[in-house]
């Protein structure tokens, strides 16, 4: 008996068993794709805001004059004109976009300079490449004698758009009523609102460490794009055969979510190769797709 035993011993002492683990490192990685349109001079307070729908909804407050309202509407309407937005009212508050809100006394600045309206986004995400205005608010104080001035430049600020240095436009941080819509907004407007909403998404990272023929790997994928990306499935096979196939759910705009697993059973202990991709069957409509592939190789 003894004599069996030690027999098995020497069997399993000579067995190739490689018991140190081993780590996969990324050969071929695209890591976060900010966007490189935003390259011009800084308008807003955060590179690329939008709203990441159309039509953009609002509630005007039932309090605010006939007058306030009407200025409001024509300041949307030449947002549509020319920027080609377009806005639709809701009569719930808490279900709009921008919260349009009035107040009939003046806010003092200085010894003779008064605050007419305050605006600008009260929720954004920053998914990377954009900066996804959510909610926004604007205030009415005042009426305003060059009409809608007031409303135009508050609304916008509401779009991100930040104070100008240039007197004649309407972002000037001083209102009079030579001060106009400028071609640079509305080209910033254009530029942003002319692509389609879609989700991006990419691998924040990845790592996988081998020991034996079982496999701890943790993945964790982003959503750069401005919209969700819904039912995300993550595809691990080796040089292309499937190994197991992840489920993240649904990935919100500017989120992320990590799938970590330990000891998954591989097909073989020879793998040394790993291909791991988002969105295997190309289900979910993205702004780019090049940073859905990761390549790891051990050692």
């Amino acid at each position: 008996m003894a004599l069996l035993a030690y027999s098995i011993f020497l069997l399993y002492s000579n067995l190739p068993v490689d018991t140190q683990p081993q780590v996969f490192e990324k050969t071929n990685y695209s890591s976060v794709n900010t966007n490189p349109s935003y390259l011009g001079k800084k308008m807003q307070f955060y590179p690329n805001m939008r709203f990441n729908h159309l039509p953009i909804t609002y509630n005007i407050d039932p309090l605010c004059s006939e007058e306030k309202k009407k200025n409001m509407m024509d300041a949307m309407n030449l947002l549509t004109e020319k920027a080609d937005l377009y806005f639709k009212q809701l009569n719930e508050e808490n279900k709009a976009d921008i919260i349009i809100a009035c107040g009939e006394k003046y806010h003092e600045e200085g010894k003779s300079l008064f605050t007419a309206g305050e605006g600008g986004p009260t929720l954004v995400v920053n998914t990377t490449s954009y900066s996804v205005i959510v909610k926004g608010k604007v205030q009415l104080y005042s009426s305003d004698k060059c009409g809608y001035n007031v409303e135009l430049h508050e609304l916008l600020h509401v779009f991100g758009f930040d104070h100008s240095s240039n007197d004649e436009s309407i972002m000037y941080p001083v209102t009079s009523c030579e001060q106009r819509l400028t071609n640079d907004i509305i080209k910033e407007l254009k530029r942003l609102y002319e692509k389609e909403p879609k989700a991006d998404l990419h691998f924040l990272d990845a790592e996988a460490m081998k020991k034996l023929r079982y496999l701890d790997i943790k993945i964790k994928v982003m959503n750069q794009g401005i919209i969700n990306a819904t039912n995300v499935k993550v595809l691990l096979s080796s040089q292309g055969t499937r190994i197991e196939e992840f489920d993240f759910g649904d990935i919100g705009f500017g989120a992320s979510k990590i799938i970590t697993v330990q000891n998954l059973r591989l097909p073989s202990r020879s793998i040394e190769k790993l291909e791991i991709s988002i969105d295997p069957e190309d289900k979910i409509d993205e702004y780019n797709e090049n940073n859905n592939y990761v390549e790891m190789s051990v050692g």
